[in-house]
């Protein structure tokens, strides 16, 4: 009964870990999979912001959150989330002018911190979508802020290379737990009763050919004359018992 009780809650813990297991997965799955179903699906995206030029506005490390749009609708004081098409140089700028240029909209954007606007005018058609954020979120991006820094991807590549060794320290001492077959036990004694009834068997066959070889090795004529002996023997008894 003992035993059982305790087998049953060695099955409840491990079930609960597996399902811990399984959520946590979950969880982490769903956290990476969100920003790009939500921007694949909706037009939503997440931009951290790494650099002081939206200032007073926002500031490194915050948040924009931006929702995709046709050109078409973008205004003048909107924040847009483009990547520059002659730097190639990804910013979130505000809007400071727009105008039709040759069936295209003609965008200046500037920095709120920035003394003049980006030298280089924005040209998209005005069916195309552009992000413009929405909403700022303050300090969340912190991380990747600093990841972005020379001391972040040091120290980033230093927890690598150390989980790396970690990882590899518990797997070289890691402790090897046998499996057990709740089987392996019957079907252990099944083999050792047919081993064991194999060599009884074989015994029994080979008692019997050393009887059938000592057998032939006697010799006819004194086999005959034991025969004789053995019949005189009985008539001997049958006449004793007849008077």
């Amino acid at each position: 009964m003992a035993t059982a009780t305790v087998s049953k809650r060695k099955s409840s813990a491990s079930s609960r870990r597996a399902f811990l297991k399984v959520l946590s997965g979950l969880i982490a799955a769903l956290f990476i999979a969100a920003p790009s179903v939500a921007h694949s699906q909706f037009g939503i995206g997440f931009s951290p912001i790494l650099t002081g030029s939206m200032r007073p506005y926002a500031y490194p490390g915050d948040l924009f959150v931006s929702k995709t749009t046709k050109a078409s609708n973008l205004k003048v004081g909107d924040i847009i989330l483009v990547t520059s098409q002659s730097t190639g140089v990804f910013y979130s700028h505000r809007i400071v002018s727009i105008t039709p240029a040759n069936g295209s909209l003609r965008i200046i954007t500037k920095g709120d911190a920035n003394a003049a606007p980006e030298a280089t005018p924005f040209l998209v058609g005005s069916n195309e979508l552009i992000p413009r954020s929405f909403a700022r979120v303050k300090w969340i991006g912190r991380p990747l802020v600093y990841v972005s820094s020379v001391q972040g991807r040091q120290a980033a590549l230093a927890l690598i290379v150390i989980a790396n060794l970690i990882a590899l320290v518990l797997f070289l001492f890691r402790k090897k737990t046998p499996v057990v077959n709740p089987l392996s036990g019957e079907v252990y004694k099944d083999l050792y009763a047919e081993a064991r009834a194999a060599r009884e068997k074989s015994e029994r066959e080979l008692n019997l050919f050393k009887e059938l070889f000592a057998e032939s090795q006697i010799d006819p004529t004194k086999r005959e004359a034991e025969m004789a002996e053995e019949l005189n023997n009985m008539k001997s008894f049958y006449s004793n018992q007849v008077h």
